[in-house]
Parts: structure tokens; sequence; C-alpha cells
């Protein structure tokens, strides 16, 4: 019902020119370029009112860019506790849990990045997703300071599918 509203709320930040090349990056698992580009948005269409608490506003907006195009799942259980966000690109069987944090300090952000890959790793968010047959699963760990980023990418490949990244 809302789907219409929702993603005209994120087209301009991520015009339909940009949304291929950002989901290229997502699905190649190419951090630093993808970090460039989404810090690019920051700059240029966020306040800082936006990101002044918690990780709500970066969770949010990567929940708005990935239903431009994807199915997405957001803050629900799967394994041992619940993860932020699963996308899910049914056509090619390939999927990726995203856990989201916002760092206290540009300094903190790359030891978040790990944190949020070992929390997907301990908590096995991807249970689900293997459980369905998603034979190439990307966890992406992303930290946030301000109109900052920082990613980090694994990837789990079922029997001989290569990852991509």
């Amino acid at each position: 019902m809302f789907e219409k509203e929702i993603k005209s709320w994120f087209k301009p930040m991520l015009p339909r020119d940009r949304q291929q090349d950002f989901f290229d990056l997502f699905w190649k698992g190419d951090a630093q370029n993808l970090e460039k580009m989404l810090e690019t948005m920051l700059l240029t269409s966020s306040s800082v009112h936006d990101y002044k608490y918690r990780e709500h506003f970066y969770h949010s907006l990567l929940l708005g860019f990935f239903l431009l195009m994807y199915q997405v799942t957001s803050n629900r259980e799967a394994g041992k506790g619940s993860f932020d966000l699963t996308v899910l690109d049914t056509r090619n069987m390939r999927a990726a849990v995203i856990e989201v944090k916002r760092a206290d300090s540009r300094e903190e952000m790359e030891a978040d990045v790990e944190k949020a890959l070992q929390q997907i790793e301990e908590h096995q968010y991807d249970a689900d997703l293997k459980a369905q047959g998603y034979t190439q699963i990307l966890h992406w760990g992303m930290a946030f300071f301000k109109k900052a980023c920082k990613m980090g990418v694994r990837c789990e490949s079922a029997g001989r599918i290569p990852c991509s990244c």
C-alpha cells in the first residue's frame, strides 16, 4: 500500500541512473566504492539533524534504497537474534544480511564494522536464507558517523558456486 509513496521519497536520493551503479557495487562486495557513493549521497541530501539519535536514520535510508529494487526485510528474528536488514535478489538466488552501527566517533567506525560482521556470524542471521536455498549470501557490516560511512563485507557461498566479492 505504501510502496509507491516510500519509493517516491528515496528515488531523488538515488536517481535511476545511479541505482544500477549502487546495486552493482553492493552485489560485487565493493565496500570501498559503495562507501564513497553513499557518503556523497549523505553529504548532498541529509541534514546533521537527521542522524542525531542512534542508527535509525541510516537503517531507514538503506531500507528505502533497497526497496527501490529488491525484497527487503527489516528488524526480524533469525538465527539467534534480530538482524537489521536482509535484501533478497530472488532472480539470482543471492541475498545479503546488513547490520548497521552508528559510531560515536570517526575513529570507532572500523571497529564497529568488525563488530557488525561478527554479530551477523555469531548470531547466524543468515540461517533462514541458507535454508531457503540462497546460493550467495553477503554479510555487510556498515558503520556511520555523521555523514561518513565505513563498510565491510564477507561472502558465504553454497556448494561450488563462487562468491563474486
